[in-house]
């Protein structure tokens, strides 16, 4: 297997979803993991049918707009965390990692990243923030009877 095959082979296969996307909001390759990710059949049909990113796949499009000028002036990103928009309509949250590809110039010309599906991660913590508001409830509740019932025995001796 030669280095090239190797890296294409790393590309194919990866879990993770890797991509690169014009700043304009086009998708220039996915590989097969992010096609899937965000329900596409192909790592073909996605850059075909995608052709602005900020408003198809970006459930929120300022989200996009941050990207892009973290991408100026930090050159990348680290763990941004955000909700896309699959194919279907449906919503998962991903984190990506990134870096903005320059020419000679300085200008950004593309991007290049990693973005994996953390959907599952931010359901468990949803539910773990309920479970910890019902359990402060439950102990403003207790208190409060605890309370009436001072108050009862309270008014009751005088």
């Amino acid at each position: 297997m030669t280095e090239l095959e190797r890296y294409q082979s790393i590309v194919q296969y990866a879990v993770e979803g890797i991509f690169q996307s014009t700043p304009d909001g086009r998708y220039l390759l996915v590989n097969p993991a992010l096609a899937r990710m965000y329900g596409y059949e192909s790592p073909v049909e996605m850059p075909a049918e995608v052709t602005d990113i900020s408003k198809s796949v970006y459930v929120d499009p300022t989200v996009r707009d941050n990207f892009k000028q973290l991408m100026e002036s930090e050159g990348k990103v680290t763990g941004l965390e955000y909700q896309v928009r699959r194919k279907d309509g449906t919503t998962i949250w991903i984190s990506e990692h990134a870096r903005a590809v320059r020419n000679e110039a300085g200008q950004v010309i593309y991007y290049e990243g990693f973005v994996e599906d953390i959907t599952h991660r931010k359901r468990i913590e949803d539910q773990l923030r309920q479970s910890q508001k019902m359990d402060a409830v439950g102990r403003l509740d207790r208190k409060s009877t605890r309370l009436n019932s001072s108050h009862l025995v309270i008014s009751y001796a005088v």
